[in-house]
């Protein structure tokens, strides 16, 4: 009769089976979580269950201590403004329920995720759906007209229009922006594994996307790497950037698949983008009150209000524009709970660049500029750049520290 296995072996078996299950499973977080169906998140509530039974199981938490800080930030400044305000103006308590949700996740993932079989899947799923950027970006650029985005479920009809034809290549992703969140961290990795034919197509998929924030972040990535390499004076690196540059010029000059994403940048505007630059703007006309708690009402509201400081917003007022209440992450964390959960989140990102391998080094500048740029708490984002973030090191060299709990 065979013994039983003892438990430090069955222990260990069940994480391997829980580290390749989200090898997975993660990799198609950001791609499933534009889909909903009853108004639940499809992505978020395969992840949320993954996480409870990963929890469930292990009875342990392993959290990044300035994480968990400024996630308690967070949460105490929404008490606090609802006491102060005696409204709940940003955001609503299902919001905050899922956002608890989706920081046990990061928390449960990262502890769970090897990136030996992670990266594997990474590549072969982020190498697909470029090349369908790159055959919709050249067949558009050939035949002249405009694709949507492939639908791989059905859609509820109040997400239809999110997937309009449009004059941008986005694969499987609603918009480019979300295509180049998803490529960024696998270019990083695959140029840190010296795997610079893959990272070139990922940088040309972001170039041929038009994404601005995509662009901007993956040179400040290239220029980063190339910085901090030590070999600024390399034959080779200076060799293959030639290579790459040569590459693009050609393909620049020849077809017209960047012509839509020139087009794109040179219409973008930063410093009245109602997308990047209204949130700093906001933040300093805000009273010294709310600097400190929070803004006392929506955003909407105070716009209205105090219009006379933000005359370009008139148009988007006057038509009632779903962007007016939008703010980018960075100073949207100061908007809406006050500047110390902004600071920490700073704090977050310098320890992390800091003590962190190459990669999480990286993924602090990915996620530094994307909250410049775009919305960065409790949503897809959040999930898969923090799981990123905090996963085991690449390459053993990082000196972030975690404080474990026993449930």
């Amino acid at each position: 009769m065979r013994e039983p296995h003892p438990p430090e072996i069955l222990r260990h078996k069940l994480i391997i089976s829980v580290s390749t299950l989200l090898s997975l499973i993660f990799p198609m977080f950001l791609v499933l979580a534009q889909y909903k169906f009853f108004n639940f998140n499809l992505g978020f509530v395969l992840v949320q269950g993954v996480a409870a039974i990963i929890l469930i199981s292990t009875l342990k938490l392993k959290v990044e201590k300035n994480f968990l800080i400024f996630i308690s930030s967070v949460f105490t400044a929404v008490i606090l403004s609802m006491f102060l305000y005696g409204e709940m103006y940003h955001g609503t308590i299902f919001y905050y329920v899922n956002g608890l949700l989706l920081c046990l996740v990061v928390i449960a993932f990262s502890s769970s995720i090897k990136f030996t079989s992670l990266y594997r899947t990474l590549l072969i799923m982020g190498g697909g759906i470029t090349f369908i950027v790159i055959c919709q970006g050249a067949y558009m650029a050939v035949a002249g007209v405009e694709l949507a985005p492939i639908k791989l479920l059905p859609v509820m009809s109040a997400q239809q229009r999110l997937w309009e034809v449009a004059p941008r290549p986005s694969g499987v992703f609603t918009e480019p922006q979300l295509y180049a969140s998803f490529i960024l961290p696998l270019f990083l990795l695959a140029v840190l594994k010296k795997n610079f034919i893959m990272g070139f197509v990922f940088m040309f998929g972001i170039l041929l996307s038009g994404s601005t924030y995509g662009i901007m972040v993956i040179f400040s990535l290239v220029a980063w790497i190339f910085a901090s390499s030590g070999r600024l004076t390399s034959f080779k690196y200076w060799g293959g950037i030639c290579i790459c540059v040569i590459l693009l010029a050609a393909i620049f000059y020849t077809t017209g698949v960047f012509d839509k994403a020139l087009e794109k940048i040179a219409r973008t505007d930063i410093t009245q983008g109602i997308r990047v630059a209204k949130a700093p703007l906001l933040f300093l006309e805000m009273s010294f009150h709310e600097k400190i708690f929070g803004m006392e009402s929506t955003v909407g509201d105070f716009i209205n209000q105090h219009i006379s400081a933000f005359p370009w917003l008139l148009p988007y007022l006057a038509n009632g524009s779903h962007l007016l209440d939008y703010v980018t992450g960075l100073f949207g964390l100061a908007i809406y709970y006050g500047v110390v959960p902004m600071i920490l989140f700073l704090w977050l990102l310098i320890v992390s660049f800091i003590k962190g391998d190459k990669f999480q080094q990286g993924m602090a500048i990915i996620i530094l500029l994307h909250s410049i740029s775009a919305t960065i708490l409790f949503n897809g984002y959040f999930v898969y750049f923090f799981v990123l973030l905090f996963a085991n090191s690449v390459d053993g060299n990082s000196k972030i520290t975690y404080w474990n709990f026993k449930l």
